[in-house]
């Protein structure tokens, strides 16, 4: 199957002006920024408007269904998620497979019984030892939101479920063949029951930092701020390491430091802390009188990124989680608009002057299901 590059401007076409150019049957994406940076590689920002429905609501599974396709025979696929509802995902699965794609899926035993799971288990089976499967292998909380396609080498992170709430989540696509290397294998040990260890995956410029473990990046990068600018878009805060966290903030504030936070659930202790300090602080979930929420689980301090399916609540030492640390300057200032631009989705003010458009380092040339990304993105 051929997939068409966007142009430029299709690339960001609005919802109700569908894009030109694009393979039959398939909606252009329009919320995926252009690539950014890394010392390992290009990366790739895909965002969700919660407030809108069509392409820009749907991007993350947009891209999602365009990974999953453009795998082939003997091609590899595999994916980490709590909670598993997409039936259109499932049945793209199972189509791979029939199309020669090993897939291979993880989710928590919460979700065992949704009918998206149960499709998974009767095409795929749930042997972990099998070519293609689907298990729960743990009674503790699978709750990473990872994928991994062997076809271009790529590995995808997300604070998304594969799943369609009322809620502003994102994902950042790497591309690198040794980061995708070792984060498939994490994959497979954790399909095989022996994965819920603290794991470093590690490329330059690329951290990911599997749980449960103690190890926290996140606290650290914050209480090393120095005066640097920090956002944050997070959805659960709480508990004792959500304390410590807020502690840390108010002394970056005291030392200098610009924070802006958006929230996605109701205030809690460590939050109403933050904002006693004077921090600017802004209830997604309050502002749109509950309709939606910011569900993702961002970090960054000036120019590096954190980002994964971590919640700042109670220590990840029972459950799977990623945090990716990301050393991109370009991603951070696409996160940092993407943080701002939720806020305005949900009625409140921007944060931060609108941000000078970057040209294209990349023009993009003509596309099939076997080239590089192009700097415009998955397509």
């Amino acid at each position: 199957m051929v997939l068409a590059l966007l142009s430029p401007a299709s690339a960001f076409a609005s919802p109700t002006a569908p894009a030109t150019g694009v393979s039959a049957g398939i909606t252009p994406v329009t919320r995926v920024d252009p690539a950014a940076t890394t010392p390992s590689g290009p990366a790739w920002l895909i965002t969700k408007n919660a407030m809108v429905t069509g392409p820009e609501r749907t991007a993350l599974l947009d891209v999602m269904m365009r990974q999953i396709e453009r795998q082939q025979a003997g091609d590899t696929i595999g994916l980490t998620t709590w909670s598993f509802y997409s039936e259109r995902i499932a049945n793209a699965l199972i189509d791979a497979t029939k199309r020669g794609v090993s897939v291979r899926v993880v989710v928590d035993p919460k979700t065992w019984e949704t009918r998206a799971v149960r499709m998974l288990r009767k095409a795929l089976g749930t042997s972990a030892s099998a070519p293609s499967h689907i298990v729960a292998p743990y009674t503790a909380s699978t709750h990473t939101k990872v994928g991994t396609f062997s076809h271009d080498q790529t590995v995808l992170i997300s604070s998304a479920n594969i799943s369609d709430p009322r809620q502003w989540n994102h994902s950042v696509v790497l591309q690198n063949p040794d980061l995708y290397r070792q984060t498939s294998a994490w994959v497979d040990r954790l399909a095989a029951g022996n994965g819920m260890r603290y794991a470093k995956v590690a490329t330059p410029g690329v951290v990911l930092h599997f749980y449960p473990g103690t190890v926290d990046p996140v606290l650290d990068a914050i209480r090393n701020a120095d005066g640097e600018r920090i956002t944050i878009q997070m959805s659960i805060w709480k508990g004792t390491r959500g304390q410590a966290i807020a502690d840390a903030l108010v002394q970056a504030h005291r030392q200098g430091s610009p924070i802006a936070i958006n929230t996605g659930e109701p205030w809690s202790d460590a939050v109403r802390k933050v904002a006693a300090a004077g921090i600017d602080v802004f209830n997604t979930l309050r502002a749109t009188g509950g309709r939606a929420k910011a569900h993702d689980k961002l970090l960054v301090v000036g120019d590096e990124v954190y980002t994964g399916s971590t919640n700042w609540g109670a220590f990840p030492r029972r459950f799977s989680e990623v945090v990716a640390h990301i050393s991109s300057p370009e991603l951070a200032a696409q996160l940092v608009d993407y943080v701002d631009r939720t806020r305005v989705q949900a009625g409140g003010a921007p944060i931060f002057p609108a941000p000078t458009p970057q040209p294209l380092a990349v023009e993009p040339g003509a596309g099939s299901a076997t080239a590089t990304w192009s700097a415009l993105g998955p397509y």
